[in-house]
């Protein structure tokens, strides 16, 4: 609590009480919230039903059929992941990937 002269008057002094402003369990719960909403953000977490960029680098041996299935979901078809890898990084008819080739791939 602080304490401040407010005012003087025929030598006598008033003070006020200034206390810190209180932030109740409302106010709290609202911050807890805000910085798990940024760490999940900052860390890739997603609610179901949302998109997911990642970048992935292609490593020797894979291909875009072994890169879909690393991310292919449980109810998803591996060739409509296929055809989402070549449509978001422009691979073109034969969908050569080669190593050290950075790729977007879009997964839930």
């Amino acid at each position: 609590m602080r304490i401040k002269k407010a005012y003087e008057h025929q030598g006598i002094s008033c003070y006020e009480k200034r206390r810190k402003p209180h932030v109740g369990i409302a106010g709290k719960c609202a911050v807890l919230a805000a910085v798990i909403a940024v760490t999940a953000g900052a860390y890739g977490c997603h609610a179901d039903g949302q998109a997911v960029e990642e970048q992935y680098t292609v490593k020797h041996g894979d291909t875009v059929w072994s890169i879909a299935g690393k991310y292919a979901g449980d109810e998803e078809d591996i060739r409509d992941v296929c055809q989402r890898i070549i449509d978001d990084n422009r691979l073109g008819k034969d969908a050569d990937v080669t190593p050290g080739q950075q790729l977007v791939i879009t997964h839930e």
